[in-house]
């Protein structure tokens, strides 16, 4: 699963924003190679985060935040809007609408560096698990190397063909010839005299377990990441148009009075 969501928007004051929303390689994400019996699968590449959009906005509403603050902490600016229907209540209610969305950036932020911790888990247990199972097919291919001739092991380990190219394909197959393995006293017995007794199957086994658990857990990770980006991105999209609405009235309001324009930074 690849997720992309691009948007761009222009304020009226000349500003763009440019946003990458959240790109991933999912957990069940790409498993670029699939094994052969030289190599493990290479590692997916680690979900992009919303990271590209984030910085800007939660710089504009700290400065935004300054700015109404500004204008309701001078009174000469404030008798200056009232009239244009920027008093003191309106900008009240303007700095609720910066703190509801600084709020929603925050929550984001956390959302994105979990996203990006559980990646960084899934990749490195993905890589153990791709050198347990690669390990376990070369031997088991090289125990039983006719396929013709040994149909029910090269089936029951799933031996033939590729490894799917996906995490959750992969956990599926793995976990299917581990099982199969412990389940059959001759098979296992086999592979035990070529150095995978029960425990060796049971530990590789393992790796899988581990990996399917974070597989889950960056899947969910994923998921509260695009939440927050979502749920940020309706409480900044009113800031924005109170806030472009707001410094478009200012100037009218201040004109001719640079030094008031710039108490509020415009």
């Amino acid at each position: 699963m690849s997720i992309t969501d691009s948007t761009t928007d222009s304020t009226t004051d000349g500003t763009t924003d440019s946003s990458a929303g959240n790109t991933s390689n999912s957990s069940a994400g790409n498993i670029a190679d699939s094994i052969t019996d030289s190599s493990t699968t290479t590692p997916p590449v680690p979900q992009k985060a919303a990271v590209d959009k984030e910085p800007v906005i939660s710089t504009r509403l700290v400065d935004w935040n300054l700015m109404v603050n500004n204008a309701l902490n001078t009174p000469e600016i404030v008798s200056l809007l009232t009239p244009r229907g920027y008093g003191t209540d309106v900008m009240e209610e303007g700095l609720g609408l910066i703190s509801a969305a600084q709020t929603q950036q925050s929550a984001l932020t956390s959302a994105l560096g979990s996203q990006l911790q559980a990646t960084k888990t899934f990749t490195e247990t993905l890589k153990t698990a791709e050198v347990s199972y690669s390990d376990f097919r070369v031997t088991a291919r090289s125990v039983y190397l006719n396929a013709a001739a040994n149909p029910q092991p090269w089936s029951a380990l799933n031996l033939s063909g590729r490894v799917p190219t996906t995490a959750s394909g992969f956990i599926s197959k793995a976990n299917a010839s581990y099982g199969n393995a412990l389940n059959d006293s001759s098979l296992l017995a086999t592979l035990a005299r070529n150095g995978y007794d029960e425990a060796g199957v049971r530990t590789a086994q393992a790796d899988i377990s581990a990996l399917d658990r974070a597989n889950r857990a960056q899947e969910a990770a994923i998921g509260a990441g695009l939440s927050a980006t979502m749920a940020r991105d309706s409480a900044y999209a009113p800031t924005k148009q109170w806030v472009s609405s707001f410094k478009k009235v200012a100037r009218r309001a201040l004109r001719g009075r640079a030094d008031l324009l710039k108490t509020i930074g415009l």
